[in-house]
């Protein structure tokens, strides 16, 4: 209803503003053309009435009378009444004089010779017609704005509810999908104008959208159930090891690599499903430390060294198995992609950095989805992994990598 309110008023808004400045600029070009007409009017009285002096002058030699009652004669200013006598002596070029009474003035010299000169004055107040009945026009053309104005008021109502309604069925229609979550079908769909083309974009957003949704959750309850079961077994056999009385260090490995996997799957299934991951306040280089360990024999085989430097006291607030998570996965690909097999781990400034050598052409940027070199043989999801368990640590994550070295640095929140 707020949308809905808000569209209608600002397309009556809009309407009404464009009626009242169009109806403004009219109303002062009707003034403007109404008082230059006016003025055209007396000053072609004016030029009609000297030519017919002047000439009257030529042919007797003496100035006739004028010929309309409103028009005067004077042989010198100083005969003029006394508004217009003091407004010429003040400025001899002025030719319209205003009083504070209702008299209105205009004065044009008439000179044939240096001594023959003489004044016409006009007492043109009862040629103002448009001065006489300004109150008459303006009260005409204020109720011609008034009515103007309530017309366009009610143009612009139904204007908005006419030009509003297809976008509000639009809304209401994926209100009302979203609140009952059935499929979308939007009416406006397959019209041939631009409300059709975004109802056909809308509906088609939606139903990918639901289709994506379906395929996510479908897999998150495969894995979780696909992945629970050998981790069953798994701890089955752990039992029936430890009766027919195996390595007891072959045993420990067994049940720390299962509660490892455990451990993973179930921080995959929180990142998967956006469930919280609780936090805590612990040190960081121990746990680093026991990942390093849990990868002992891969790093042994491959005689890989990493070089911590991570202080002892270092404490922050984060989630152990997210941080061991993070870390196996950043050591793992260096066991497969590093040019040498080496690692260093440091704390520099509360960044976490994480540098391995590398001859590999740099990629534009290796922690999105599917980001890898051309001949690599993974997913390209390692990295991507890595940079989602530090958005939900609240950590910044970001990449360097030149033609020697690659370093993923990650900003620790305070």
């Amino acid at each position: 209803m707020t949308k809905r309110s808000s569209i209608e008023r600002q397309v009556t808004r809009s309407f009404v503003g464009l009626t009242l400045l169009l109806t403004s600029v009219y109303l002062g070009f009707v003034l403007l053309i109404a008082y230059v007409t006016e003025d055209e009017i007396i000053d072609r009285l004016l030029n009609s009435e000297i030519n017919y002096l002047q000439d009257s002058y030529r042919a007797s030699g003496r100035w006739p009378t004028p010929r309309l009652d409103y028009f005067a004669l004077y042989h010198g200013v100083e005969e003029a009444p006394q508004p217009v006598r003091r407004q010429l002596l003040k400025n001899p070029q002025s030719q319209e004089i205003f009083t504070p009474d209702d008299s209105h003035y205009h004065a044009r010299y008439l000179q044939l010779s240096d001594e023959h000169e003489a004044l016409l004055v006009a007492e043109v107040s009862p040629l103002l017609a448009v001065t006489n009945f300004s109150s008459g026009l303006f009260q005409l053309l204020g109720g011609l704005t008034a009515a103007t104005l309530a017309l366009s008021l009610w143009l612009a109502y139904r204007i908005a509810r006419k030009t509003s309604r297809p976008i509000m069925q639009l809304s209401d229609e994926v209100k009302e999908v979203r609140n009952s979550q059935k499929s979308l079908t939007l009416s406006a769909a397959g019209q041939d104008d631009e409300i059709g083309y975004l109802a056909d974009t809308i509906q088609n957003s939606f139903q990918q959208l639901s289709d994506a949704i379906d395929r996510e959750s479908n897999f998150t309850r495969d894995v979780s159930h696909e992945l629970r079961t050998p981790l069953t077994v798994i701890k089955n056999s752990l039992l029936l090891l430890e009766n027919r009385q195996s390595e007891a260090q072959d045993i420990e490995q067994l049940r720390n690599a299962a509660e490892h996997m455990q451990s993973t799957v179930s921080i995959l299934l929180a990142l998967a499903r956006q469930e919280s991951v609780p936090m805590q306040r612990l040190r960081l280089r121990p746990i680093v430390e026991e990942t390093i360990l849990s990868l002992d024999r891969a790093l042994s085989e491959t005689g890989f060294a990493i070089e911590l430097a991570i202080p002892d006291d270092y404490e922050l607030m984060a989630n152990p198995q997210l941080i061991s998570l993070l870390t196996g996965n950043l050591i793992e690909n260096a066991l497969r992609y590093a040019n040498e097999p080496r690692m260093d781990i440091a704390l520099r400034d509360d960044c976490l950095v994480f540098s391995n050598p590398t001859n590999a052409p740099p990629i534009n940027n290796p922690l999105k989805a599917n980001s890898k070199q051309p001949d690599s043989p993974g997913l390209g999801q390692g990295l991507f992994l890595v940079e989602r368990i530090a958005a939900r640590l609240n950590w910044q994550a970001a990449s360097h990598w030149d033609s020697h070295r690659f370093d993923l640095i990650l900003r620790i929140s305070p």
